[in-house]
């Protein structure tokens, strides 16, 4: 259900209304300069911008009657095709502000959705993106069928059940969402195998998480070896995407690009894209880029915090990314590696400080595995046979004189340790990693 801005709707009217008393300060500029990013980068020529203030939303138009007369009167003398506002509408309030306006009104979910078509490019992003669309549209049939409401009739129709047309529409779109969501189920299904490969042949998962627009693309390219495509616009990445580490060093970890967040991003987007959010669940280390430069990066870095935290992912260890240092005032910083910074400052387009990024991740990757030999007495079997079902176990010795089997693994520490504890044995000297059956 693409609108499909870019080809036939040209000439834009925006709103932005400051609802007093529910916007933070320095938050309202943040919100009409990235509202006009997004009208931009569907396609649209922006003609004129209405801003204005109210203490509370109208229930039937949203704005006020004054302002709803003053856009009216804009909207016919500019001969406007269509009126976005950067705030999300009922579909009442869509109907009635369009009746008013005789031009199209998207509220700011519609614009997101639009986008998002646009970008699709994979199978999986396309069905995602007409889920949400479908969901979205469910609610606002009225508007296209209002010349049509009336029974149906004619010959092979005459006594029938006589539904409306929207009643028809409806009943087609959620058949249709049922058939996407099937289709994303088997896909998911698919994603949860692929996840569980990856853990049980001792991969880290990094996710690179941050506002739409921070730059994560262009580090993930470089950190991978990859060429996805990269633009300065919103949402210029919509499909995930996960690839090896191209250092040899680091050749165990897999990194994961992802879709950018956005300030209010509508529901529809999150439950349409689970099977990406599960992307993010499977992670090991989030690594957060920010772009520095951008005036509202604190804003926009809390935001997305937001969003993890709503999605029940803000447990996930994570590492800030300063990004973009080469636009802005730098002044230089140590380049020595502290295990302990919880945040660091490169120019992934410049390729600065990208090593004190690798020496992170080495530092994290030996921080969380074991990578050596243990022994263990020839009665704890059990343990033996389930290192080597879950595929750590990389050579055996056996030792006759002493009974123990010696094994060479890449196992992660902590799985180790609750193993250890589950399976009733005891550790001593944890260099050695001697196992033994519990007393």
């Amino acid at each position: 259900m693409n609108l499909n801005i870019k080809e036939t709707l040209q000439r834009t009217l925006i709103v932005q209304i400051e609802i007093l008393n529910t916007t933070k300060k320095g938050v309202y500029e943040n919100k009409i300069n990235e509202f006009k990013e997004l009208v931009l980068s569907s396609g649209t020529k922006i003609i004129k911008t209405i801003e204005g203030k109210q203490d509370k939303p109208v229930s039937s138009t949203f704005v006020k009657k004054g302002k709803t007369l003053e856009i009216r009167n804009i909207v016919e003398e500019l001969k406007i095709d269509l009126v976005i506002f950067n705030h999300n509408l009922t579909p009442s309030q869509e109907r009635n502000l369009e009746s008013i306006f005789k031009a199209r009104v998207l509220d700011r979910t519609g614009l997101i959705l639009d986008i998002f078509a646009l970008r699709a490019r994979s199978y999986v992003g396309k069905l995602q993106v007409e889920l949400a669309q479908l969901t979205h549209l469910s609610t606002r049939l009225v508007r296209g069928w209002s010349h049509l409401e009336r029974q149906r009739g004619g010959i092979g129709l005459r006594g029938g059940p006589g539904e409306k047309q929207l009643e028809v529409d409806r009943r087609l779109i959620n058949q249709r969402i049922k058939t996407i969501n099937k289709r994303l189920g088997k896909v998911h299904k698919q994603k949860n195998l692929n996840r569980y490969s990856r853990k049980k042949n001792k991969n880290i998962i990094v996710a690179l998480v941050g506002y739409t627009n921070s730059g994560k693309t262009t580090l993930f390219n470089i950190l991978t070896g990859n060429d996805q495509f990269v633009a300065d616009q919103p949402f210029a990445t919509l499909d995930s995407v996960t690839r090896r580490n191209k250092s040899f060093d680091l050749n165990s970890v897999l990194f994961s690009d992802t879709v950018g967040f956005i300030s209010e991003l509508p529901t529809q987007l999150i439950e349409s894209f689970k099977a990406t959010l599960d992307e993010l669940k499977s992670a090991d280390l989030l690594l957060h880029v920010v772009d520095i430069s951008d005036p509202d990066f604190l804003f926009k870095f809390e935001e997305v915090n937001i969003l993890l935290e709503e999605l029940n992912l803000s447990h996930i260890p994570q590492l800030r990314v300063n990004n973009k240092i080469d636009k802005i005032d730098f002044k230089s910083r140590s380049s020595d590696f502290h295990p302990e910074d919880k945040e660091i400052w490169i120019s992934a387009k410049e390729n600065i400080g990208l090593e004190t990024l690798n020496k992170y991740m080495d530092h994290y990757v030996n921080k969380r595995v074991f990578v050596g030999w243990i022994s263990l007495q020839s009665a704890v079997g059990k343990i033996r046979a389930y290192l080597y079902s879950i595929g750590c176990v990389l050579e055996e010795k056996s030792c006759t004189s002493s009974g123990l089997v010696q094994l060479h693994i890449r196992i992660e520490k902590n799985k180790l340790k609750k193993l250890l504890l589950k399976k009733s044995v005891a550790l001593k000297d944890y260099e050695n990693l001697i196992i033994e059956e519990a007393v």
